[in-house]
């Protein structure tokens, strides 16, 4: 597998670079984002960056508006401070190549070291370890909450430097309390997480641990599309590697990525969540000859989601206005839909489709009011047993205006799941890749039309490789994705039975064809799938 990853030399220099000016921004950098825009604005055909290390300490490198453009980075890094939430960031482009380049962060974005005391009784196991340099300082992921919410802590095996197994893949830790400022050593109570699996969850005196908070990808497209990435390493990210959200057009693809650990870290993770999440993409993208490791998280998250109508207001003039409830917080709605758009409507319990009907138009709803109304109802729902995990922070109200015509056949509506159309059947494609070691699960399929061909993926922390499953419950029946096709890939790992599927699945349509099974092997996918429609999560 081809890495293109920088020289020895120069990820040394990036970092004396980093340690010099890691708070003075970098003059080359600030020339750099100038000199870009600048061709943009022309009209350029190519851009070449000169070779070099640039520190963008206080800023993104962005590339706005930019369409049928080469840029070619020259083999050089491009450092982040990712604590700023910088990073890498295309918008509003398309057809784009993008070859040669690197992407890191200093400092590191998560925490590590070695614990050194472990108490490993429940209701609240806990352990204190002595922190690494150079890494976070665990005393800046102390809220002032008593709880923290998305930080993981991660058990790894000091001899090998790989994860402990079957961990869960939660977001687990309840506490951080610094006990010694000069020698970094801090106490960490976590929250067991109810997985019966076997492994090693607990901690123990001599464990390597890291701590990881959450936070934005490093690089970040957004209404893209046509975009081609090629000879692309990504050594360090607060959030996923690369994020990719909402475009119409061609396909974005990705040639010979990495994303793994520096050249010569001592880091243990490359990024702090996973390596890939997409939604809301007209075409899903086409991955080539890449590898992704020492993940966070998943290695490829492909989104499909969904909303539900609250409540349902017949307008004066005939029409119809539909609140709708996104949990995801314009996942599907705010950015997304447009007003030639097609949505499917489906009954919330029985799946059956009720309508289709364009868009007429569509505005997010600001009314306090109404937002906490929506949010009563919401809560309401869940404690009534509606199959849906609804993430508050990330709650959105929409009101979406549909014509006369649909308000007739829609006299008689109840709780319904809304579907946009046009992103719904996007697929993704997965060919000749790598994927080793995560802390999740391995390749989360939500989208139709999915192919994963010809790949390698190994050494997963939880208990799928692949995740054909619907989005936090509801995409069961008609919903549910469809057209998967999962052949001649080799899948390793230690134990292969019914309490570890690898594919977890909802599909109707699975085209499962010569994959083979490490250790051992089996002409027979008994006890390989587990098919559900209803204990589903995601």
């Amino acid at each position: 597998m081809m890495r293109s990853c920088y020289c020895s030399a120069s990820f040394l220099c990036i970092l004396l670079v980093c340690h010099v000016v890691v708070c003075v921004p970098d003059p080359k950098a600030k020339q750099l984002q100038k000199q870009l825009s600048e061709s943009i604005r022309r009209g350029d055909s190519v851009f070449v960056i000169p070779h070099d290390v640039y520190n963008f300490d206080d800023s993104d490198l962005t590339i706005i508006d930019a369409h049928g453009m080469v840029i070619h980075g020259g083999d050089s890094l491009f450092v982040f401070n990712c604590g700023k939430e910088n990073g890498f960031k295309l918008s509003s482009s398309s057809n784009l190549t993008l070859v040669a380049m690197s992407l890191d962060c200093f400092p590191k974005t998560f925490s590590q070291g070695r614990i050194i005391e472990a108490k490993a009784t429940l209701p609240s196991p806990s352990f204190v370890f002595q922190a690494d340099e150079g890494f976070l300082n665990p005393a800046k992921i102390q809220p002032k909450a008593p709880e923290i919410s998305g930080v993981k802590a991660i058990l790894w095996d000091p001899h090998t430097r790989k994860m402990y197994p079957n961990q869960g893949g939660v977001r687990n830790v309840n506490t951080i309390q610094e006990i010694q400022k000069q020698n970094l050593t801090f106490n960490v109570t976590i929250r067991p997480h109810g997985m019966t699996r076997l492994g090693r969850w607990m901690p123990e005196v001599g464990d390597l641990v890291t701590l990881t908070p959450s936070g934005p990808a490093i690089y970040a497209l957004y209404n893209t599309s046509g975009i081609t990435t090629r000879n692309m390493s990504i050594f360090g990210s607060f959030g996923n590697a690369i994020s990719d959200y909402e475009g119409d057009g061609d396909a974005n693809n990705f040639e010979n990525i990495y994303v793994g650990r520096g050249v010569n870290s001592t880091g243990l993770l490359s990024t702090n969540e996973g390596g890939y999440v997409t939604n809301g993409k007209t075409n899903g993208a086409i991955w080539l000859d890449s590898e992704m490791g020492h993940m966070g998280d998943d290695f490829a998250w492909i989104h499909t989601k969904v909303a539900i109508v609250w409540r349902v207001v017949h307008e004066v003039d005939g029409g119809l206005t539909l609140y709708i409830v996104d949990p995801t917080g314009s996942a599907i709605m705010d950015d997304v839909l447009i007003q030639k758009d097609v949505l499917r409507f489906y009954d919330l319990l029985s799946y059956e489709l009720q309508l289709v009907s364009k868009v007429k138009q569509l505005k997010t709803v600001k009314n306090q009011t109404l937002l906490r109304e929506a949010q009563s109802i919401w809560n309401d729902m869940s404690n009534a047993g509606v199959p849906y995990e609804a993430p508050t922070p990330y709650f959105g109200l929409f009101a979406i205006q549909l014509s006369n015509e649909s308000a007739k056949l829609m006299k008689n509506l109840t709780l319904t799941m809304v579907e946009v159309q046009r992103v719904a059947e996007r697929g993704c494609t997965f060919r000749r890749c790598y994927f080793h070691d995560s802390f999740c699960n391995g390749i989360r399929l939500k989208s139709s039309n999915s192919i994963i061909e010809n790949c390698t993926i190994a050494d997963i922390n939880a208990l799928w490789f692949v995740v054909l499953q619907p989005c936090n419950r509801l995409l069961c029946g008609p919903l549910a994705p469809n057209n998967i096709t999962i052949t001649n890939n080799r899948f390793i790992g230690t134990s292969w039975d019914t309490t570890h599927p690898i594919f977890w699945t909802n599909v109707t349509d699975l085209h499962l064809h010569n994959n083979t099974f490490e250790p051992g092997t089996t002409s027979s996918y008994d006890g390989m799938i587990q098919e559900s429609e209803t204990d589903c999560w995601g």
